[in-house]
């Protein structure tokens, strides 16, 4: 399987289990936490596809996968949310959960 079908199928099930995160983490701000998920994939696009294929490849394992993202962090600024005035800890919940996100969605993606 070419990588582009991993990648659409990554895709896929992001925006699948975002629409489960932003539920069971935020009743109130849906739109905002969905908008600065989709900023977040824009910003790591190249990284997360570079990555991808890389573990596809057998180059990286999951934990170093789940480490790059995790090095991400700062690219998940989440602007909507913290102009919303949410708490830093629901913040950085989501922030977690959306990292989190990236890897199972990979994950499932590759089928391992």
């Amino acid at each position: 399987m070419a990588f582009d079908d991993t990648w659409d199928s990554f895709t896929a099930h992001f925006r699948e289990g975002l629409e489960v995160l932003v539920a069971n983490t935020f009743d109130d701000f849906t739109a905002q936490a969905q908008e600065d998920a989709r900023a977040f994939m824009i910003r790591s696009e190249a990284q997360l596809k570079r990555w991808g294929e890389a573990w596809a490849k057998g180059l990286l394992s999951e934990e170093e996968f789940d480490s790059l993202v995790t090095g991400q962090a700062s690219l998940a600024r989440l602007h909507m949310l913290t102009a919303a005035g949410l708490a830093q800890t629901r913040l950085e919940r989501f922030r977690k959960g959306l990292l989190a996100l990236v890897t199972g969605s990979m994950r499932r993606a590759l089928g391992v």
